[in-house]
């Protein structure tokens, strides 16, 4: 039987493949732990005062569901990062952290529309809301 030289080298771009698969996993589970941890330090919204100095700095933390979504969502991320040799642990710990952070940006959304029609703010070109008669 015919056995061409090239099965050999595909099998060994084949791990070469699955070896930076996992790697590549695992730096992007590295990379999203590093940004959730910066959403605990970083300024949500902020409103300017006399002089354009920040009058209120409204923060992540600042707000307690937001707070326990971070925790969570840094948790989860640090076990999936962490438990590399459990790979079904792992799976499922970085499928949970993904939905959590898809609430957490979802809730975040609704955050700012409900602000953006607060203030007034109308998403339609031709009458804004503050045109319309009162």
């Amino acid at each position: 039987m015919f056995n061409p030289p090239n099965i050999r080298i595909f099998n060994g771009i084949n791990y070469f493949c699955e070896i930076c698969g996992r790697d590549f996993k695992l730096y992007t589970a590295c990379i999203a732990t590093g940004l959730i941890v910066a959403l605990f330090f970083s300024v949500k919204a902020f409103t300017l005062g006399p002089g354009g100095v920040h009058s209120v700095e409204l923060t992540y933390i600042k707000y307690t569901p937001y707070l326990i979504l971070l925790i969570l969502i840094t948790i989860l991320q640090l076990l999936a990062v962490f438990t590399f040799n459990a790979r079904v642990f792992q799976m499922r710990t970085a499928v949970l952290s993904a939905i959590l952070m898809i609430a957490l940006q979802a809730w975040i959304g609704v955050w700012i529309i409900s602000q953006l029609t607060r203030s007034g703010y109308s998403s339609s070109p031709r009458c804004p809301r503050s045109w319309r008669p009162s």
